[in-house]
C-alpha cells in the first residue's frame, strides 16, 4: 500500500472515530440535561412544600391568637387562655413537622449523591467531591467497591462497638432521667458509608510514616433502636460527613510493613438522624436534641482530635506511641467584632436586635465569647489559646448565634 493511501485511510478513520465521539458526546449532554431538570424540579417541589409550611405556621398562629384576643375581651378570660395554650401546642407541632420535612429533604440529596454520584455532579456544582476541586486528591471508587463487599461482615463489630463503648458513655452523658439509655436493636442496613477522596501526603512528611486523608460520608438504611425506661424509639436516616486522618507508623522492614494505624477525625463530624415513633415521648424536639449533642460528643470524645483510635500491628510497637504525640503548637485568637449581624429578636414593633456570641471549635477543644446584649455590631475582644494537634488539615470553626432566654439560640452565621 503507498503512503499516499495510508495516509487517506487514517484520516478517513479518525473523522469517522471524531463523529462518533461527537455523537456520543452530545447523548451525554442531553442525558446530562434530563438528570439536572428533574433534580431541580424535585428540589423547586420540595421548597415549594416548605414555604407552604412556613405560611400555614404563620397563619395558624395568628389566627389562633386572635381569636384568643377576641376572647378574651369578650369576658371570657379561661377561654381565652385555652385558645392561647392551644394555639401555641399547634404552632410548635407544625413547626416540628415543617422541620422534618426539611430534613427528610436534605437526607433524599445525601442518598442520591450515594446512588447517583455522576448525575448530582451534574446537577448540583456547588456540592461536588473534593476530588474535583483539588488535584491532589483522588477518586477512590476502587476503595468504595472493597467497603461495599466487607460492609455485611462489619455489622458484629460495630454492635459490639455500641453496646460496650458507645452506650455506657451516652448514658452518662445524658440527663438523669435519661440514663436508662439503651441499645435494643442495631442493623447497619445495606448501604456502606462512601469515600469521597483521598489525599496521601508527600511533602512535610517522616520517612517512616504514610499519612493520608479520607472524605467519609455516610447516608445508609440503618436501623437502630434504643429505650429509656419504658419508652423506645427507632434512630433511622443516619448521617455522618467529615474527614479522616489515617497514619501508619512506623514503617519496618517485617510483614505486615506497619507497626500500627491511627485513625481520627481532624475536625468534628456531622453527624445528624430522626427518631421515629412519633407517639413516643423521646420523639419531642428538645430530647432529640439532647441525644444528638451526646451522641457527637462521644464520637468526639473517640476520634476528634486530640483523640485518636489506635490499631496495634506489631506487639513491640508500643500502643502509646500510636494514640499520644506531641502537640503542633498553640494557637492564639483574637475574636475582635462582628459588623452588621442578623436582626434575629423579634421587638414590639417589628424586628428587633441580637444578643449574639461566638462559639470557637478546634478539634474537640471549645471556647465561648460573652453575649453582648441587644446589638448587631459586638465588640467581644475575646482571646483564647487552642492547642493544635495537626498543622495541616485542622480547621478553626466560628459560630455566632443569638441567645435566647425562653427558646433555643438562633444561628446568625459560620465561619470556617
Amino acid at each position: 500500500m503507498s503512503a499516499t493511501k495510508y495516509s487517506t485511510l487514517n484520516k478517513d478513520n479518525a473523522n469517522e472515530c471524531n463523529s462518533i465521539a461527537d455523537e456520543k458526546a452530545d447523548a451525554v449532554v442531553d442525558e446530562a440535561d434530563n438528570i439536572v431538570k428533574k433534580i431541580n424540579d424535585s428540589i423547586e417541589n420540595a421548597r415549594s412544600v416548605l414555604r407552604f409550611n412556613v405560611y400555614a405556621i404563620a397563619g395558624g398562629f395568628i389566627s389562633l391568637t386572635y381569636g384568643a384576643y377576641l376572647y378574651g375581651h369578650s369576658g371570657f378570660g379561661a377561654t381565652s387562655m385555652a385558645c392561647i395554650s392551644l394555639g401555641v401546642a399547634v404552632s410548635v407541632w407544625m413547626m416540628r413537622n415543617n422541620y422534618l420535612i426539611e430534613r427528610d429533604v436534605a437526607l433524599s440529596i445525601e442518598r442520591s449523591v450515594a446512588v447517583n454520584e455522576k448525575g448530582c455532579i451534574l446537577a448540583r456544582l456547588t456540592d461536588l467531591p473534593s476530588w474535583v476541586f483539588f488535584p491532589e486528591t483522588e477518586r477512590a471508587e476502587w476503595l468504595n467497591k472493597i467497603l461495599k463487599q466487607f460492609w455485611p461482615y462489619v455489622g458484629t463489630y460495630v454492635k459490639e462497638m455500641l453496646k460496650e463503648t458507645m452506650e455506657p458513655s451516652i448514658r452518662q452523658s445524658l440527663p438523669s432521667y435519661l440514663q436508662s439509655f439503651r441499645f435494643e436493636k442495631i442493623i447497619l442496613g445495606d448501604m456502606p458509608p462512601r469515600i469521597g477522596g483521598v489525599k496521601v501526603y508527600q511533602e512535610n512528611v517522616s520517612r517512616n510514616e504514610i499519612i493520608m486523608d479520607l472524605e467519609i460520608r455516610y447516608s445508609g438504611d440503618c436501623n437502630i433502636q434504643v429505650g429509656v425506661k419504658k419508652f423506645k424509639a427507632g434512630i433511622k436516616d443516619l448521617q455522618i460527613y467529615g474527614t479522616m486522618r489515617v497514619v501508619m507508623k512506623p514503617l519496618v522492614k517485617i510483614i505486615p510493613l506497619v507497626g500500627g494505624v491511627t485513625v481520627f477525625f481532624l475536625n468534628r463530624p456531622r453527624i445528624d438522624f430522626n427518631l421515629t415513633n412519633a407517639a413516643n415521648v423521646l420523639d419531642l424536639p428538645g430530647l432529640g436534641d439532647i441525644l444528638r449533642k451526646a451522641v457527637s460528643e462521644q464520637v468526639a470524645a473517640m476520634m476528634v482530635l486530640p483523640n485518636k483510635f489506635p490499631v496495634q500491628l506489631i506487639q513491640d510497637i508500643p500502643l502509646k506511641s500510636l494514640k499520644f504525640s506531641p502537640p503542633a503548637g498553640v494557637l492564639r485568637l483574637n475574636i475582635a467584632e462582628a459588623r452588621d449581624l442578623v436582626k434575629a429578636d423579634v421587638g414590639v414593633l417589628g424586628m428587633g436586635k441580637s444578643d449574639p456570641y461566638c462559639i470557637i471549635s478546634v478539634g474537640i477543644q471549645e471556647f465561648r465569647t460573652p453575649v453582648i446584649k441587644n446589638t448587631i455590631s459586638p465588640k467581644w475582644n475575646f482571646f483564647c489559646e487552642p492547642i493544635i494537634d495537626q498543622f495541616v488539615g485542622q480547621n478553626i470553626d466560628i459560630e455566632v448565634m443569638d441567645e435566647d432566654q425562653s427558646s433555643k439560640d438562633d444561628f446568625l452565621g459560620r465561619y470556617g
